[in-house]
């Protein structure tokens, strides 16, 4: 007899059964150095500062030409391993790398970085929907 899920037989699939509940020992990994030093974190903070704190996603696509413009007006003096590092990093290598708690010390909180317009929008937006629920609820003859 084989079990219809697997195609093992039924002898097979209870002694794996059994096996997967017992619990094993598990070793921790051994870390992985990091890939980015001190220069590199640091370099990576500068551009993202200049851009206004901006996600990984919104970041990586134009890291090389900001490194590549920085370093030729020298704003950005570093190697260039350092400045192929930061262009070959990965979207989500750099918000974790970037947002060290250092940088989020200098960035203000998320409300007061979106723009004036942005906000007034939001407002806007929410008005708009109490007008309608308050019409609507004179319509029905309803009160609250």
């Amino acid at each position: 007899m084989s079990c219809a899920t697997t195609g093992w037989h039924r002898n097979l699939a209870r002694k794996a059964l059994k096996e997967a509940l017992t619990p094993r020992l598990v070793r921790p990994r051994a870390p992985r150095p990091p890939r980015y030093g001190p220069e590199v974190v640091a370099a990576l903070g500068f551009c993202w500062a200049v851009l206004g704190a901006p996600t990984g996603k919104r970041l990586a696509p134009v890291m090389a030409e900001l490194v590549a413009r920085s370093r030729r007006f020298e704003e950005l003096v570093i190697p260039d391993a350092t400045a192929g590092l930061l262009v070959t990093m990965s979207a989500a290598t750099e918000p974790t790398t970037a947002t060290a708690p250092l940088l989020l010390a200098s960035v203000p909180s998320s409300r007061a970085r979106r723009p004036v317009a942005d906000r007034l929008l939001n407002d806007a937006v929410v008005a708009a929907s109490v007008g309608r629920r308050v019409r609507s609820d004179r319509a029905t003859g309803r009160q609250r």
